[in-house]
Formats: C-alpha cells, structure tokens, sequence
C-alpha cells in the first residue's frame, strides 16, 4: 500500500471517528505526519508506506521520540513485521507503538511506553532539570553505548540510518555527559570510545560544566 493510500485511509478513519488530529505539524526541526487525540492526550504519529525506507523511518521516530513519549508508525503490516524483524538485534523499536489499518478499522498492534505525553506547547511534562545542564539518558544513548565499545559518526549513522547531524548531536551529547571521549584526540576521522555504559534509561546525568 503506497504512502499517500495509507495517509487517506487513516484520515477517512480518524473522521469517521470524530477523532481530533493535525496533518503536518512540525516538531522543533522535524515534521511529523500527525498530532491525533488518543486517550484524551496528543500523541504523534509517524505514516509510512510499504515501500518505505526502512532505515530512514527507524530516524524519523527516533527523532519524534525527542519531543513526545507517545509516538506512533502507521503502516502497512508487512513494513511492521519487516521492522520489527531487523529491531530484533538493536531492540531501538521497543518503546513505540505500531498501528495498522485492518478491515477498515484502525488497529492498534502496541502502544508506546513512555512517562510524558506531547503538548501543543512543545513542552515535556517532565522537566524538572534545566537541559542545559544535563540530560535525560534516552533509547538511542542507550543502543549506542551497549552496541559499541569504538565507534566512528559514521559507525552511528550506518547502524541506525540517521542523519549525520543527528549523529553528531547524540556524541556531543554523550560526551558532554562524561559517557564517551575521544580515543585519538588530533586525528582524523575522531573516534570515539564508550567510557560508561552503567547508565539507565530516563536517568537524569548532570553535565560537568
């Protein structure tokens, strides 16, 4: 099922439903698909088709993942299965919900784990720390400090098909939080080994300024 039919068929749905949504919302540097009422709370969702990129979708949520606990992929069900068949070794899937459309309905396969919810104001409920001075330990920190011990940008970007801006902004991160450093300081391309992999997700790690 192409992109565009899946797109039509999840809105004719919501409609039918009297379900609120937005189309197109854009989320601090990234536009997500829609902003649906679940539950009386807004959570985002992620519309792919069956011939999606794979990788380039695993990105996609990852990044959505930064501003809402509660995000959705909307797909097909043989892209589901073949996504969920590649997350079975880096398991970076694990915290989001899958929806299908089945017999004209909208199938709800999981929904998301997560502690906060997206708000119109692009504000986490929790937030009790200023994020300039730390950060919260998230999935993609997590994957990346249990998969390598060395690593390139380049190494991130090949295993979890983001962008290398992307890429870099997690190392910056994890380097400013004394989780990784840099293993040949002066030399090109920079290298990076993992220092701490003793963390655990949502941990909240001061950033030694």
């Amino acid at each position: 099922m192409e992109e565009h039919t899946v797109k039509k068929n999840f809105e004719t749905l919501l409609e039918q439903s009297a379900i609120r949504f937005q189309k197109e919302v854009q989320i601090k540097q990234a536009i997500i698909d829609y902003v649906v009422e679940l539950d009386n709370k807004l959570v985002l969702v992620e519309a792919k088709g069956d011939r999606s990129n794979i990788f380039g979708a695993i990105g996609q949520l990852v990044n959505a993942k930064r501003t809402c606990s509660h995000v959705f992929l909307l797909a097909p069900s043989n892209l589901i299965k073949k996504m969920l068949e590649i997350d079975k070794e880096t398991r970076i899937l694990s915290d989001f919900g899958f929806i299908e459309i089945l017999d004209n309905k909208i199938n709800i396969l999981k929904k998301p784990i997560g502690k906060y919810y997206y708000k119109e104001d692009s504000q986490k409920i929790r937030k009790p720390h200023n994020k300039k001075n730390g950060m919260y330990v998230n999935e993609m920190d997590l994957n990346i400090l249990s998969t390598f011990d060395n690593f390139l940008t380049s190494d991130i970007v090949k295993k979890y098909g983001s962008s290398y801006h992307y890429a870099q902004y997690i190392i910056n991160r994890l380097k400013r939080a004394k989780l990784i450093e840099i293993a040949n300081d002066g030399a090109l391309p920079k290298f990076y080994k993992v220092i701490r992999k003793d963390v655990r997700l949502d941990e909240w790690i001061d950033f030694k300024i």
